[in-house]
Order: structure tokens, then C-alpha cells, then sequence
């Protein structure tokens, strides 16, 4: 499990600095304002492979759950990048999260 550090971030932050996770299952974050943001799985060549949404009307947690709210479905076990991306206007704050094997 990696534990995501309190970030900010006003168009997109990368997980771990854009470095390689596999066999994730979830990521849940937990935002300090709301405001809608996304979850992209990205391969190593920069593709987005799937993504998700937050539609994050309120701040708090949300869970991207890859095999359920993800699309498409994210079944490959990677290697792939992660990263959010605000869909809102500001910054966006994250207080916590985690990326779950």
C-alpha cells in the first residue's frame, strides 16, 4: 500500500511522482474542498488506459474502485502510472489517500 501525502494541485498531480504501480485494486482519496476530479491509469508509454470520475459535489472521500467505477474496467495488473486531474475550477486539496494493492 502507498499512502498519498497531503497535495495540492490546480490542473494535475501524479501518484508518487509518476512512478510504476501494479495490481491495484483501489484508490481512495480524500479531498479537503469538493469540486469534480478524475482518476486516469496511465501506461508507461503516457497512454490513458482508463479513468475515473469524482464527481466530488462535497469534500471528503471518494473510492476508485478499478474493477467496478473505472472506464474501462482496469483488469491488466500494469505496470501503469496514476494521476489526478481537476475537472473544476481551482485548486484542488487532498488531504490523504491511498493506493491499495
Amino acid at each position: 500500500m502507498y499512502e498519498i501525502p497531503p497535495s495540492e494541485f490546480d490542473r494535475l498531480l501524479w501518484i508518487k511522482n509518476g512512478d510504476l504501480f501494479s495490481n491495484v485494486e483501489v484508490v481512495n482519496i480524500e479531498m479537503i474542498n469538493g469540486g469534480s476530479y478524475k482518476l486516469e491509469v496511465v501506461s508507461p508509454d503516457d497512454l490513458v488506459i482508463s479513468t475515473g470520475v469524482a464527481p466530488g459535489r462535497e469534500p471528503g472521500w471518494f473510492y476508485f474502485e478499478f474493477l467496478r467505477n473505472m472506464n474501462p474496467p482496469v483488469t491488466s495488473p500494469g505496470p501503469y502510472k496514476l494521476r489526478l486531474v481537476n475537472n473544476s475550477d481551482g485548486k484542488r486539496y487532498v488531504k490523504k489517500g491511498r493506493v491499495i494493492p
